[in-house]
Order: structure tokens, then C-alpha cells, then sequence
């Protein structure tokens, strides 16, 4: 007597993706429309640039200067000289460790080199710059 262990009548199986891809469109539009990147609220004329594949667009530390010279953390009016304990106090607070400058484009180089050495030497492991893309 002969066993026969091929099925004649085998259904196919088929993996319906439709749910799938409901929901991976679903996810998308989440985080598209909860990931809005705003800045703080400070009017600055940025200069334009190039950006760069992948860069990272999360900022947990902005430190601001207006043509006026007036200095800002996240939205915060700051004095320039407290500026180095007031970093020290805000880098602690992070995990990074990274500045995030944003500055007028009729900031001087001079104040520029500067508010970036006081934030190295206040604990800064990174000191990024932010501009407005090119169009």
C-alpha cells in the first residue's frame, strides 16, 4: 500500500499587504505632520547654504544674535557676559553636549569667533551652524 504525500488540492498562500501599507501610510503622515521644525521665534536674516544629505535637523541648544548684536538661548534674552555661565548651565541640561548657532548675516566675524570660543570653553562638544537653504 502506497502513501501519497503530495497534496492535490493545495491552496496557495497569500499574505494580504493592504493592512500593511495602511498602515505604513499612516505612520508616515504622523510623523510628517508632528515633526515640524520651528525655530525659535527670533527674526534674523540667515545667510543661505548648501545642506548636506542627513544632516540632523533636531536642536536642543540654539544659541541666537541678532544684527543688533543682542544675544539669546533658545528664546531667552541673555547678557553676553553671563554667556559662559549660562552655557554651562544649559549644557548641562543635554545630553549631546552640541550648540546650535544661528546668527544674522551682518554678524562680524569677530563676534562670531568669539561666542564660539566661550561656548568650547564652556563645555560645547559640538558647535553647529544653521542657515537657511538656498532655493
Amino acid at each position: 500500500m502506497a502513501i501519497s504525500l503530495t497534496r492535490n488540492n493545495a491552496e496557495l498562500l497569500t499574505l494580504n499587504l493592504t493592512p500593511l501599507i495602511d498602515v505604513i501610510f499612516q505612520l508616515l503622515i504622523f510623523f510628517m505632520l508632528s515633526s515640524s521644525f520651528i525655530y525659535p521665534s527670533i527674526n534674523l536674516d540667515l545667510p543661505k547654504g548648501e545642506v548636506a544629505e542627513g544632516t540632523q535637523t533636531e536642536q536642543h541648544l540654539v544659541l541666537s544674535m541678532n544684527e543688533k548684536r543682542e544675544l539669546f538661548i533658545n528664546q531667552r534674552k541673555i547678557n553676553l557676559d553671563n554667556l559662559s555661565q549660562e552655557l554651562k548651565t544649559e549644557l548641562a541640561k543635554v545630553e549631546d553636549k552640541a550648540v546650535y548657532f544661528r546668527a544674522d548675516k551682518k554678524l562680524s566675524y569677530e563676534d562670531f569667533f568669539k561666542i564660539m570660543q566661550i561656548s568650547t570653553k564652556s563645555g560645547a562638544a559640538n558647535f553647529h551652524l544653521i542657515h537657511e537653504p538656498e532655493s
